[in-house]
């Protein structure tokens, strides 16, 4: 494994024992990062992080698949989530993947899309984003290809290394 993945499988798992040890522990700044990170034949792309003028937060992420096309992706919308600097969950006002928008209020629990040659563009965004706290993370789950129902959790860095 590359020094990358060894540092990624050591923030997740430092994330993990966070969440378990302080399960009730609770940034408005631009972020630009390069992050990116590969699971299940997906690439996840950090495209921008911000918190707008409004106060939402707003979390853009590019996605494709370049040895599976076209790939169906089925997102777990309600456990695909926003992460402050204190590992607190945000769940999202609004998500769109391309042309597909979900609210929140519309209680649906999963987007199904069909990723083909060009990345499809992943917008997370949460309303009213508490002042005093800072994006660290999304959480992306999503439905492992092949595998009906089994569903694989990922946390992308939102901050530069």
């Amino acid at each position: 494994m590359t020094i990358k993945k060894h540092r990624f499988l050591l923030v997740i798992a430092l994330v993990a024992i966070t969440l378990i040890a302080f399960p009730d522990a609770s940034l408005g700044q631009e972020i630009e990062v390069e992050n990116s990170i590969e699971i299940d034949d997906l690439q996840i792309d950090v495209k921008s992080a911000k918190i707008d003028t409004a106060g939402n937060a707003i979390v853009e992420l590019f996605l494709i698949s370049y040895k599976k096309n076209p790939r169906e992706l089925k997102v777990n919308t309600f456990s695909s989530t926003l992460l402050d600097e204190k590992l607190n969950e945000h769940f999202y006002s609004e998500m769109q993947m391309g042309n597909v928008l979900v609210l929140f209020e519309q209680k649906q629990n999963y987007i199904n899309y069909l990723i083909h040659t060009k990345p499809v563009l992943l917008k997370i965004q949460v309303n009213n984003w508490p002042e005093d706290a800072a994006l660290s993370y999304a959480k992306f789950v999503f439905q492992e290809s092949g595998k009906e129902g089994k569903f694989l959790e990922t946390l992308i860095p939102l901050q530069k290394d």
